[in-house]
């Protein structure tokens, strides 16, 4: 493993050349297709099929998101390492990208140290974006900072992103900038962001259509799920629309823009008949065989239908509590609901939840079921108003597939 450099100020021109120096040695290997070369593209892909093929979705850890926690993605095809830098609102968490390479290759990258494991050493302070939790946390925990690595950086990002602050305690941490156009580091940038394009696309889409479903009914009257018959399966149908990556987060956070208009007919508003009388602990249940991210859409377009869970005329989870408290400024105020009578094989799903009555989205999370039970977790509201939830039979939960780059 390399050894840590001495952190002065000679030596970030020393880092800079060794870098470059193990940049086009890299490139020049994979150019060459030298896939049985001990160093190289190949030796970080092999670590990446390592990991896939040991670790399973079950393997996930479902605990509440941490800042200072080092991830490892499951969904793009290749080596995704990064650290939850903080929570960014009540739907995103802001996150770094860990680099490939044991050196940092301008100053908008940071060493944190040597002594974990090979690819956590080099943070990319200008690859910073946001993640949904749906795709964030379908990941492997893998270490976590301390408290001195975090402070650490987020003061380094503070700086990359806004040219103030005190940079003195970390600058030569970092390499020198690229000053010239043909600088290779600018051919490792753009490959880097690549490894990140369907992701970020995704991710996008997801957060414009919880803007839309937010404010606006997800489902019309006759696309309500129905309460006495089984609809077939679905065939999940694939997009073609192509959206581009988003750019790097900006410091400090601007507002966000007001949802899209759309059309909804006014029967779209009618309310859904609740739960029995004395069911108000409660809660409207359904399966959809289709991934979540791609759910709201095909149900607003009357293209799917619900399954029930069990042969039940009413599908319908347990609140866990006594109290039930809606509390979304509370990012640990979690809802935990008992699924174990519908009957749902043992897997992990996502989970989305929309308002009974007024049937716009409310948030998402995840559902678990093993050998030690079966739950599902209602962990990230859209915003910080509640809509009018005040009973469990207000919120009807859509447990369906992962979400899908």
């Amino acid at each position: 493993m390399t050894q840590t450099p001495p952190l002065n100020a000679d030596n970030r021109r020393d880092m800079t050349s060794r870098f470059i120096n193990d940049y086009i040695f890299h490139r020049h290997l994979t150019q060459a297709g030298a896939a049985d070369h001990d160093d190289g593209a190949d030796k970080y892909d092999a670590a990446y099929a390592q990991v896939r093929s040991t670790q399973r979705p079950a393997d996930f850890d479902w605990r509440q998101l941490q800042a200072g926690e080092i991830r490892l993605l499951s969904q793009p095809d290749t080596l995704c390492y990064v650290l939850i830098v903080q929570r960014w609102d009540t739907a995103h968490y802001l996150v770094l990208p860990f680099s490939r390479f044991p050196l940092p290759a301008t100053d908008e990258e940071i060493l944190l140290s040597h002594t974990r494991t090979e690819y956590l050493s080099v943070l990319q302070l200008w690859n910073a974006r946001t993640l949904h939790p749906l795709f964030l946390r379908r990941s492997w925990l893998v270490d976590t900072l301390t408290d001195d690595e975090l402070a650490l950086a987020q003061d380094a990002l503070a700086y990359v992103l806004t040219g103030e602050g005190d940079c003195e305690h970390f600058i030569n941490r970092m390499a020198l900038p690229i000053r010239r156009p043909f600088d290779p580091r600018l051919d490792y940038k753009n490959t880097a962001l690549e490894h990140y394009a369907a992701l970020d696309a995704t991710d996008f889409d997801w957060a414009q259509q919880c803007e839309l479903y937010s404010e606006t009914a997800v489902w019309s009257e006759s696309t309500a799920p129905a309460e006495n018959t089984v609809a077939e399966k679905s065939t999940p149908v694939e997009t073609d629309l192509i959206i581009p990556p988003r750019p790097p987060i900006p410091w400090p956070p601007i507002p966000r823009r007001p949802p899209r208009p759309f059309p909804f007919p006014k029967t779209f508003l009618k309310p859904v008949a609740y739960a029995a009388a004395g069911d108000e602990e409660l809660s409207p249940c359904w399966f959809f065989d289709a991934p979540s991210n791609r759910l709201l859409p095909r149900l607003h377009a009357q293209e799917l239908q619900p399954e029930h869970l069990d042969d039940e005329s009413r599908a319908r989870a347990r609140y866990c509590y006594p109290d039930f408290s809606p509390a979304p400024l509370d990012p640990e105020a979690n809802l935990l609901w008992d699924i174990g009578k519908l009957n749902l094989p043992a897997d992990s799903y996502d989970a989305l939840f929309i308002h009974t009555s007024k049937r716009i989205l409310l948030g998402s999370g995840f559902a678990q079921v093993n050998e030690y039970g079966a739950n599902v977790v209602f962990s990230d509201w859209l915003s910080e108003d509640a809509a009018d939830v005040r009973t469990p039979s207000d919120v009807s939960i859509f447990l369906c597939k992962e979400a899908q780059l």
